[in-house]
């Protein structure tokens, strides 16, 4: 079984799970992620997702979203690794509050039902670093 990188687990949750993501969908991921301040804007966003979009319906697919990560580090001044890095960052952080919520939700259940069987821990679940660029 082949595990998703960390890099295609964050635009699956940005593009909701589709094969191609829109430019709202875009805006949000910059936002979230924390890349949008004020030298880099909704306009700088727009600009570099335009670039890379397919031309007839206006998205972007994983690997063009990846090719656009190099427009994204040169506006941004940076290298592309570290806005992969930044970007696995928050996908790490979103596997973990996801565990935090798991790890509540069952623990309020368990009590309510009086058993408790283990619950899968961090190291039980692999999700792969993307250093292959």
């Amino acid at each position: 079984m082949q595990y998703p990188t960390i890099l295609e687990t964050v635009f699956r949750k940005f593009s909701e799970g589709a094969e191609e993501m829109t430019l709202n969908q875009y805006m949000k991921f910059s936002k979230e992620c924390g890349f949008m301040d004020r030298k880099f804007t909704k306009s700088d966003v727009t600009t570099i997702f335009g670039q890379s979009s397919s031309q007839e319906n206006k998205t972007l697919n994983f690997g063009r979203f990846k090719d656009n990560l190099d427009h994204f580090a040169n506006k941004k001044h940076l290298d592309k690794n570290d806005i992969v890095k930044k970007i696995e960052a928050y996908g790490k952080g979103m596997y973990f509050k996801s565990a935090c919520m798991i790890e509540e939700a069952y623990s309020l259940n368990s009590l309510s039902s009086g058993s408790r069987a283990s619950l899968p821990t961090m190291s039980d679940v692999s999700i792969k670093s993307v250093n292959d660029f």
